[in-house]
Parts: structure tokens; C-alpha cells; sequence
């Protein structure tokens, strides 16, 4: 049976089981799965749970236990959470005795797809049931207790019983509290919890230290929360408070600033600053720009809206031959920075500095009220998670690894410095051509025309033999066949 399952396509095995109702309703399911899940056809194992549920709750027939936790297991492990989430709220729990592992998991599951109500209602259940929570179930109640407000105390209880229990609590434990004490505003209680970190040497991350600054701010202490921005800059954590319209917004000013000293300037030193500052914020700007509308759109529509501001940038070049530096330079900037106030954060910047409730709801705003995020929010916070795990961001982690394309694919633990990387030799290569070419061309015409356009062949070659398509794809896609295949597997 189970060769005959796996021989057949994904859209015709309803029809198959139907055609064999009664022959797989007398087979050992639990065993079935199990092979199914064991040689990678868990998509199929899916398929066929759910076709056993549906036809024993029309016979009234009850699931075995067994093959409840398996099913859950099976969904936890391969990262399916919303597919898991759906199964779940159809499969009356209560009935069924599951061991702690398969109440853990229940529990991630639900987490993961924000059913906060939903955990502590299975944990009250799991509790009944005279089950001893695991420190994994410990570190995803700590977590949802840190994304529901009004829950402090039971926190810290949570947190107290972990520990008397003889629970050594790792970093995410630890976040789980700052994160309630920053949304609080108890800022001793967060430094309290710094300090025990720090006695139990358990390495603080960048999750650790914005929540730290959230609860500096939310108590007033904003000369502390700058000094300790300040810290973070120092050792490479990126602060919450720098966004995407943040650095644009910067950009902008710097632009508007440089615009003005060139028009306005009556010597060669602030015109020279003028150019500066513009070229400062031209080169954030074109950093920047095209990969926060790469991480807000849609795959479907995603290399239509990137290439829009290439097209701009050429369109500005073009008019500025025809008009004044206050009209061409000044009066865009402006109306750039007015915009910038009634533009969303990236879903993806949110996720990567774990702020979930707000990645959501961006994403459903950007989607569409009535759109089903599901499934692109759970690949986008699996990928978020997998990457923060396994590298940080820096140049010599630029060149393990085989990024050499364009910024808007790098992946989010590398895009700071393989974006700086690539705006910088984008802009080099611009200099380099307008400055060599009058000389070439007074030395050769047809010479100079060879030149570039062996260079436009060239990257023809290297565009077709190594970049990957990006077209229908999305970004996590992209990223996933260019980095290491362990997340693949």
C-alpha cells in the first residue's frame, strides 16, 4: 500500500483512497504514516490523515492516540504551523491522552501562528492531565506570555517554578522576560534579568538588547536607552529604532541639505560639501530603496516594481539637464520625506527583529484585508530564524558564501554588508566609465565601443551561468538556493 500511495500524484490520491476506502481503513495507519513521514512524503502522510479523519468522524470512530501525536510530530518537524494550526482546530484534543512532546508541539504550533488564547487554553488541558512541562514547553508559554499584555505575574511565576525545578534558562528564556518587562516599563526588573545572564554566562543577542532599550524608553530613562543604542552600535546589533523609512528619511535630509548648499553656495567648498552630502544620500537611497520594495511586494509583481526605480533614477537624470537645483533636487526630497510617514515598515524587518504582532499585521495590510498570509508569514519567520542561528552579518561572511548577485536577494543575515558592498562597486563602475570615457574615446571610437561592449557580454555570460531566475519566486526561495543546503534538507 504504501508503494502504491507514494507512485501516486498529489492531486489524485483523495481519488485513490476513496477507490481503496476499505482496504486502508482495516491497515495499521499508525504504521503507514510512519513510513510515509520516514521517507520524505509527509505531504502525502498529510493528505492521508486527513482523509482518515474525515471518513472515521462520519462513522464516529475515534482516532487512535498514536497516530494524533505522530501526525503533530510529523507537521512540527517539516515547519508546517499553519497547515498544522487548521488540523488542529478540527481534532478535538480533549479527547485524546498525547504525551508532552506532542502537547510541546501542539503548543509551537499554535504560537507560531499567533492562536496565543489557544496555548494557554491546551496548556491549562496539558497541566489536567498531570503532564511535567519540558524547558521547551517552558520557553514557548514565557513567549506567548511576552506577546499578551496583562500577564506579568503569572510570567514571573512561570519563571520561578522553571528555575525551582531545575531548569537552567537559555537566552530565548531570558528574552521572554525582558520582553515583558520592556513592554511593562520595569526597567530594574529587565537589568535584574541582564545581570543574571551575564552571572550565568548565557550570551545576550540583538533581541536582548532591543528589549533592554524598550524598557529604558517606556520608563523615561532615555539617556540610558542612548547610551545603551550606543553599546549595541559598538558591538554590531542593529537597534530596532534604525528602519527602512528611518535610513530613507535620513537620506532624504541629506539630499535636501546638499541641494541647497550646491544652489546656494558662492565658493568651491560648499559646493564641494554640497556634492557630498548629496552623493551620501543618493548612494543610501539607492541601497535602500529598492530593497525595501523588493521585501514589501509580492513575488508576482515584485521585478515590476523594483525596476520603477531604476527608471526614476534615470528619468531624474534626464530632467536635470532642463531644470534648477531646487526644482529637480530640493522639491522630490520633499515630497519623499512627507511620504515616508504613510509607508509600512518591511514584514521582513519586522520578523528579523521579532517583532511579530506588527510583521502581521503589516503583511496583512499589504496583502489585503481578505488575503490568507498564512503560509508566507510562517516561511518568512522559518527562514528569519534559520538565518539568525547560523551567521551574523560582516564581509568576511560575504565572501564564504556565493553572493555575488543583486542586493535585493541577499539574504537579511548578510544584506548590510553585501548591499554596501554592491551600492559601492555599482557607483565605483559609474565613476570609472564617465571618467574614462572621454579619454577613450579621443583615442579609438570604434575601440571604445569593443571595450564596453565586451563588458556588457561578458555580463550577459554571468548573468545567464550564475545568477539565479528570480521571476514567481519568493524571496526566501531565492535566498534558499543560495545558501547552505542544511536548511534545504
Amino acid at each position: 500500500m504504501l508503494d502504491s500511495i507514494v507512485e501516486q500524484q498529489l492531486h489524485s490520491l483523495h481519488d485513490f483512497f476513496d477507490s481503496n476506502k476499505f482496504m486502508l481503513l482495516e491497515v495499521d495507519i499508525f504504521s503507514l504514516l510512519k513510513a510515509l513521514a520516514h521517507s520524505g512524503n509527509w505531504k502525502r502522510a498529510l493528505l492521508f490523515f486527513e482523509w482518515v479523519v474525515l471518513n472515521l468522524k462520519s462513522s464516529n470512530v475515534k482516532i487512535d492516540n498514536q497516530v494524533v501525536e505522530l501526525m503533530v510530530r510529523i507537521l512540527g518537524r517539516e515547519s508546517q504551523h499553519s497547515i498544522a494550526s487548521k488540523l488542529l482546530d478540527v481534532i478535538p484534543l480533549e479527547d485524546y491522552s498525547l504525551d508532552v512532546r506532542a502537547y510541546t508541539t501542539i503548543l509551537h504550533v499554535y504560537s507560531r501562528t499567533s492562536k496565543y488564547k489557544r496555548v494557554i487554553s491546551v496548556f491549562e488541558r496539558m497541566k489536567e492531565t498531570g503532564l511535567s512541562p519540558t524547558l521547551v514547553t517552558y520557553n514557548v508559554m514565557l513567549d506567548v506570555y511576552g506577546k499578551i499584555e496583562g500577564l506579568l505575574n503569572e510570567a514571573k511565576g512561570f519563571f520561578a517554578k522553571l528555575k525551582s525545578q531545575g531548569y537552567v534558562p537559555g537566552t530565548v528564556t531570558y528574552n521572554a522576560m525582558l520582553q515583558l518587562f520592556g513592554k511593562a516599563g520595569i526597567y530594574s526588573e529587565a537589568l535584574s534579568v541582564l545581570k543574571e545572564m551575564e552571572d550565568n554566562n548565557c550570551p545576550a543577542d540583538s533581541v536582548t538588547y532591543n528589549e533592554l532599550v524598550a524598557a529604558y524608553v517606556r520608563a523615561g530613562f532615555y539617556k540610558e536607552g542612548a547610551a545603551l543604542i550606543g553599546t549595541m552600535m559598538h558591538k554590531r546589533v542593529m537597534p530596532n529604532a534604525v528602519t527602512y523609512t528611518t535610513a530613507m528619511g535620513i537620506s532624504e535630509i541629506l539630499c535636501i541639505i546638499g541641494w541647497l548648499a550646491e544652489s546656494l553656495s558662492k565658493n568651491i567648498l560648499w559646493l564641494d560639501l554640497g556634492r557630498f552630502l548629496v552623493g551620501c544620500g543618493i548612494g543610501l537611497l539607492s541601497y535602500m530603496v529598492p530593497v525595501y520594495v523588493a521585501e514589501i511586494t509580492s513575488k508576482d509583481v515584485r521585478g515590476l516594481f523594483t525596476s520603477l526605480h531604476q527608471i526614476c533614477i534615470l528619468h531624474c537624470e534626464f530632467r536635470h539637464h532642463f531644470l534648477n537645483d531646487l526644482t529637480y533636487g530640493v522639491m522630490p526630497c520633499l515630497l519623499h520625506l512627507i511620504g515616508l510617514a504613510f509607508i509600512p515598515e518591511s514584514p521582513r524587518w519586522l520578523a528579523k527583529t521579532s517583532r511579530m504582532e506588527e510583521f502581521e499585521a503589516t503583511l496583512q495590510q499589504l496583502r489585503g484585508r481578505h488575503a490568507d498570509i498564512s503560509q508566507e508569514a510562517e516561511d518568512i519567520k522559518e527562514y528569519t530564524e534559520y538565518l539568525q542561528s547560523i551567521s551574523n552579518d560582516g564581509i568576511r561572511n560575504l565572501f564564504q558564501q556565493k553572493y555575488v548577485y543583486s542586493v535585493i536577494i541577499f539574504s537579511i543575515n548578510i544584506k548590510v554588508s553585501a548591499g554596501s558592498l554592491v551600492t559601492l562597486v555599482s557607483w565605483f563602475g559609474s565613476w570609472v566609465t564617465a571618467y574614462t570615457f572621454t579619454f577613450l574615446f579621443e583615442w579609438s571610437s570604434a575601440g571604445t565601443f569593443f571595450i564596453f561592449a565586451g563588458i556588457c557580454a561578458a555580463g550577459t555570460f554571468f548573468i545567464a551561468k550564475l545568477v539565479p531566475e528570480t521571476k514567481g519566486r519568493a524571496l526566501e526561495e531565492i535566498q534558499n538556493s543560495m545558501t547552505s543546503q542544511e536548511y534545504l534538507n
